[in-house]
This record gives structure tokens, C-alpha cells and sequence, in this order.
């Protein structure tokens, strides 16, 4: 069976929403490569008490890269999935991946993971990898670039790799007293659509914001380059560094695709 553009599409975003460029555990302020003494005190600074206690957070993407990433002794699974318009022959998709953290984003962080998009039928018969370089500006902002897709075997080999470059910024929102992480990005491949076609520059751009309404949940608005995916994400257990996000991708009905909904749940290691 031939994989649709748009499977392709989730299957390699899945990543996004879990952590790091494409799965893991979403990505966060938790996971600033900060000390224990940094990270209380810009917890404080966005006034959002109570998430230096949380071993997770919720995601800040869904579906698009983020500019922070894992660093050394992080390391991530995830599991997503979609709900399939009726005229496909499955009703649901599904994928998985695990990626790892290297070196340090205050000098450069290394961020690889593995993706695997055949889960049923001939399980890891499909996949591919990714990688992003990252790195903090500050304590509230970073910038990655990286590549999706590449080493691709079985079903992933019919879409090309992607490549990236994402700056993420946290603020807090004056009058809320609440966390917003911004991100902004441009990228070729699944960031684009045909209504980004700018003559022979195969390139698009993705972004999108998420409120941190709660140390333990965001409302995030994601344009992916194909479409704009809303979501909400969300830690069940403060003691568990678990994270799970639902949503709906796809919203605009870009590539006369359908809104879809889709989630992911994430599992982070430290140590």
C-alpha cells in the first residue's frame, strides 16, 4: 500500500509533539539545561510556581520543530496516532520513536531520534531518522536546525528528507500571569504546501504559539507549513514525566485534506 502524502506528513511530525524535533517527550522550559537553583528561578520569573516539582511539561508544539532540544542524559518514547478519513482503507495511523540528547545546548546540543511509522501490518517495516543541532540564546529563547527523514527504509523512502531551522521564544504574558512559548520557523519538504510555492525556493514556513495555562497544561495553535493543527497538552500525573496531547490537524483542510483528529503520549528519561 502506497503511503498518502498526508500520513507521511503525521507519521514524521509525530516527533514535534512528543519531545525533541520529532518524538520524545514534548520540550519545554523544564528542559532548558539549566541548574536546579536557574531553573526555580526562572520558573518564578514566569510565575508559573509549581512546574520546577513536575518531572514533565506540557507540549509547546504539535506537529511543527521547536528551538530547544535534549541534551546529555535526556532521552525520550512516544506513541502517536490519527484518526483516517473513511475513504482510506485503515481507519487509524499510527507511529513511534525514540530519540536521545547529546552535549549541551549552552555550548551545542545534539539531538537524534528514530522514527517508526509501520506499527501493524510487518511492525518497524517502515522509518526513518532525524537529527537538529541546538542551542540556548538565553534562558527563555533557542534556536535548532535539523533534518527529518533521512536513512528512510521501507514505506518512508517515497518522501524526500526535511530540512529545518526553528527559533522558540518564552515569555510571559502580562495581565495573565502565564508562560506563551512562540515559535517560528522555516523548512522544505512537509513545511510546505503548494500555497507556499515561491517560484524555485523549496521552502515554507511553520510556527505557532502555546499558553501555558497551568504547569500542567497548554493550549497550542501550530501551523505546520500544511495546515494549522489546535491542541490541547496536558501532564496526568505531576510524579510521572508523562505527557500526553490531543487535537485536531489540519484544521484549514490545506492540499484539499480533511481535519483530522490526532494525538501523541510521551515518556521523558533522565539520567
Amino acid at each position: 500500500m502506497k503511503l498518502s502524502s498526508g500520513l507521511c506528513r503525521w507519521a514524521f511530525a509525530l516527533l514535534a509533539i512528543v519531545p525533541g524535533t520529532l518524538w520524545a517527550v514534548p520540550i519545554t522550559v523544564d528542559q532548558l539545561d539549566l541548574s536546579e537553583d536557574q531553573k526555580v528561578a526562572l520558573l518564578r520569573q514566569l510565575q508559573a510556581p509549581g512546574i520546577a516539582k513536575l518531572l514533565s511539561s506540557p507540549a509547546i508544539a504539535f506537529g511543527s520543530p521547536v528551538g530547544f532540544g535534549q541534551v546529555l542524559g535526556e532521552a525520550s518514547v512516544g506513541l502517536a496516532g490519527q484518526i483516517l478519513p473513511p475513504d482510506n482503507q485503515d481507519s487509524l495511523d499510527g507511529s513511534m520513536g525514540a530519540s536521545v540528547g547529546l552535549g549541551s545546548s549552552r555550548v551545542v546540543g545534539v539531538e537524534l531520534g528514530v522514527n517508526v511509522i509501520s506499527l501493524t501490518e510487518g511492525f518497524g517495516d517502515s522509518g526513518s531518522f532525524s537529527a537538529k543541532m541546538h542551542k540556548l540564546l538565553n534562558n527563555t529563547s533557542a534556536i535548532s536546525v535539523g533534518v527529518e527523514s533521512f536513512g528512510a527504509w521501507g514505506l518512508a523512502k517515497q518522501r524526500d528528507p526535511s530540512v529545518f531551522a526553528a527559533i522558540t521564544h518564552v515569555v510571559n504574558v502580562s495581565g495573565l500571569n502565564m508562560p506563551l512559548a512562540m515559535n517560528i520557523g522555516i523548512g522544505n519538504g512537509r513545511f510546505r504546501d503548494d500555497l507556499q510555492n515561491t517560484e524555485n525556493d523549496n521552502v515554507g514556513v511553520f510556527g505557532g504559539f502555546a499558553l501555558i495555562v497551568d504547569p500542567r497544561l497548554s493550549l497550542i495553535a501550530d501551523y505546520t507549513g500544511v495546515g494549522l493543527s489546535l491542541g490541547v497538552s496536558v501532564v496526568p500525573v505531576a510524579t510521572l514525566p508523562f505527557t500526553a496531547t490531543l487535537g485536531f490537524s489540519n484544521v484549514t483542510e490545506q492540499e484539499n485534506g480533511s481535519a483530522e483528529f490526532a494525538g501523541a503520549i510521551g515518556y521523558r528519561f533522565v539520567f
